[in-house]
């Protein structure tokens, strides 16, 4: 058995570096291995029967499961693999399953179906990722583990008695039919590998593309490169506009969080200003709270004197594929990112986001006027057909008004004072949907407004910005964090003011701006879909530390709900009030003085008999419906407890009979305490009572 266990620790030992080899990961590979040469020299062990071992082996994939869907990894050469992750914790659940191997109480040999798990491990490992220069050491792994997988197979053939009592004939077919299944399995890693890894990559890759070809076509969204006037409200009041975009925790209201800003403007549609900027991560990390939050790297958005920031953390949901909310005024950011790219009027994004990962802009808590203007003509520039055609409308509304100030005012009025707030315009044919909506005056959304009062600021010489992004101010009193939903999605104007610098403007009609809806179920119901995408994020940037962040912070919004007279801490109040309860049902009896000096009730009695049962059932002695405790004693006085075919003793005394009297046998302290004997073969026997649990007083007056 020394060298079947020998065997083992080389198996796992071959599958934690074939995994590690394909896929980077070895922490928890090594622990395995820690773990198992433990069990090696340890000698706790725990009786399992194969029933409830088949149990815990497919009830140990759980977490494995829910580590895959929460925290799933990428591979570490940037491929499209997309089931990288499956396959990396389907190999981690079989080696476990062959790990605590060594723990399980047995006389006979290691099971010898070990080597087929670890044959689906390497199986797994081989289906991962891999590259052509591992090819050929991913086959010489597998015959590595083969000839381990035989070894160990022949060495607990020899040491099991029963296969030594087979005719040597027998015990060799035994032999070379798990040698070939194992052999078989580990052959068809390899195949998998070579046959079906450029297939999967070839369709992730394929699926990617997909993902990016939806995101870059205009009018999908509001936050696409170029987008057409009517797309935002698309994605405000369609089949998503009640779900979550932003989870916003700060201090005070978010209020406008801008996502992408558009400056050129043609028949109804905007472009995006272009991201030339690439900002890298700073070295030191000055900014509040300390230490910074896991994964979370520190950059300078605009040079600034003020050091008395406040901070957003801002979560987006994973449906979020394009840029990142932020406040205008920011001038600092942390986000789990190495670059980012901006572009020459503030707005941000980064291809390196993971997706729903949080990130906190930094703003001055007095606001600083923000003056730079770069490419005046662009911010200025409309096409001719539409100032053409917008020029008497202009001259009206700013008729008189000489400062930007004024202007800005004007032009804002006008729009709240004589239009109105609707969902769905209808621009006719050929026409330009600002010209038609300031002509025809329909009532109309956020984006044509917008659209409008750049488009006429612009014409009087005042450079402006369209810009799209979230009005958060939604609380949601659960997780005492802001909500931006889809719906909450707007569109706005930047205005440079020659005294003010870069102010926001707002003509939307007050009808239309954002307000907030949410009832206590749906901020319960989505304070709880947050916990998990914030459980993911949190295991995929900080591991178990921030695994720890998170559990403490669970903690944190439960005292707070418990304290609270909100509907969940009502809850929590009932929950502990029923397990107080409970509590205190099971212990009344001793609150109760007894008057009783006898035994104890028939009910009790019952249960302690009930409870001997299960104990001796657990050792594969069962006591038949009509046979008495006396006889059952008797029949299992000599027995074959460890099943071996070989006669075990079990004694059980009442008491020195004849020199001491007993005392009352449901309360004992005065008996001999129950003797276990084990047949070791060779005419010696062992004492285990206490490994079986007979050690007791309860089982000689049972």
């Amino acid at each position: 058995m020394r060298l079947q266990r020998i065997m083992l620790l080389a198996l796992l030992c071959t599958q934690a570096y074939t995994l590690y080899f394909t896929s980077g990961e070895f922490g928890f590979s090594l622990f395995l291995i820690l773990v198992t040469i433990a069990g090696l020299r340890s000698s706790v062990t725990w009786r399992l029967s194969k029933r409830r071992g088949i149990i815990i082996a497919l009830g140990a994939f759980i977490p494995f499961a829910a580590f895959w869907r929460l925290a799933p990894i990428s591979p570490p050469n940037g491929g499209n693999f997309f089931m990288y992750s499956a396959s990396y914790v389907f190999a981690l659940h079989c080696m476990l399953v062959q790990s605590v191997q060594p723990f399980i109480r047995r006389n006979r040999p290691l099971a010898a179906f070990v080597p087929l798990w670890g044959a689906m491990a390497m199986l797994a490992a081989g289906n991962i990722y891999s590259s052509t220069r591992q090819d050929i050491a991913y086959q010489l792994l597998c015959i590595a583990y083969t000839c381990f997988a035989i070894t160990y197979l022949a060495a607990g053939v020899t040491a099991n008695k029963r296969a030594a009592r087979m005719p040597g004939a027998w015990r060799r077919i035994m032999l070379a039919i798990m040698a070939a299944v194992t052999l078989s399995v580990a052959a068809g890693s390899g195949y998998s590998l070579r046959h079906n890894q450029r297939q999967w990559e070839v369709m992730g890759m394929l699926l990617m593309k997909m993902m990016r070809v939806g995101e870059r076509v205009a009018g999908v969204g509001g936050f696409d490169e170029e987008v057409q006037l009517g797309s935002l409200s698309a994605m405000k009041f369609g089949e998503n506009g009640q779900k979550t975009a932003l989870r916003i925790f700060s201090k005070r209201s978010p209020g406008y969080l801008r996502g992408r800003v558009y400056v050129d403007y043609a028949d109804g549609k905007w472009d995006a200003a272009r991201k030339n900027l690439r900002l890298e991560a700073a070295q030191v990390d000055d900014l509040q709270p300390t230490p910074p939050p896991p994964g979370l790297r520190p950059f300078e958005l605009r040079t600034t004197s003020e050091t008395d920031l406040e901070h957003f953390d801002v979560w987006p949901t994973p449906t979020i594929l394009e840029g990142m909310f932020i406040p205008a005024e920011s001038t600092h950011l942390r986000a789990p990112v190495g670059i980012i790219d901006m572009d020459d009027h503030g707005a941000i994004d980064s291809i390196e986001l993971l997706s729903g990962a949080n990130y906190m802009p930094y703003s001055p808590l007095t606001p600083v006027p923000r003056t730079n203007i770069v490419n005046r003509a662009q911010l200025t520039a409309v096409p001719q057909r539409v100032r053409t055609a917008l020029a008497t409308i202009s001259d009206d509304i700013f008729s008189g008004s000489v400062t930007d100030a004024d202007k800005i005012a004007r032009v804002s009025d006008h729009f709240t004072e004589n239009y109105t707030y609707r969902i769905g315009i209808s621009v006719p044919p050929g026409q330009d949907p600002v010209v038609f909506f300031m002509k025809a005056r329909p009532p109309a959304h956020c984006e044509f407004f917008a659209a409008a009062t750049a488009i006429l600021l612009r014409i009087e010489g005042i450079p402006t910005r369209y810009v799209t992004g979230f009005v958060a101010g939604d609380r949601n009193r659960y997780g005492d964090y802001w909500v931006a939903r889809y719906r909450n999605a707007h569109a706005w104007v930047e205005a440079f003011d020659s005294d003010r610098g870069w102010v926001q403007v707002e003509s939307t009609p007050a009808d239309g701006l954002p307000s907030a809806a949410a009832t206590k179920r749906s901020a319960l119901l989505d304070y709880l879909r947050f916990k998990i995408t914030e459980l993911r994020i949190m295991l995929r940037l900080g591991g178990w530390r921030g695994m720890l962040t998170w559990l403490a912070q669970i903690g944190h919004d439960l005292w707070r709900a418990f304290i609270s007279g909100s509907l969940l801490g009502i809850m929590l109040k009932l929950i502990l009030l029923g397990f107080l309860g409970r509590a205190a049902w099971r212990r009344r009896e001793s609150f109760i003085p007894s008057r009783m000096s006898g035994p104890p009730p028939h009910a009790d009695l019952h249960k302690l008999l009930a409870a001997v049962d299960a104990a001796m059932k657990r050792h594969d002695l069962v006591r038949a419906p009509a046979e008495t405790y006396h006889q059952f004693a008797q029949r299992i006085a000599v027995a074959d407890i460890d099943g071996d075919r070989d006669l075990d003793i079990f004694v059980a005394s009442y008491n020195a009979f004849g020199d001491v009297m007993p005392n009352a046998w449901f309360d004992a302290t005065n008996g001999k305490a129950n003797l276990m004997f084990e047949n070791q073969g060779g005419g010696s026997v062992k004492e285990v009572s206490r490994d079986r649990g007979l050690d007791g007083l309860r089982w000689s007056y049972a």
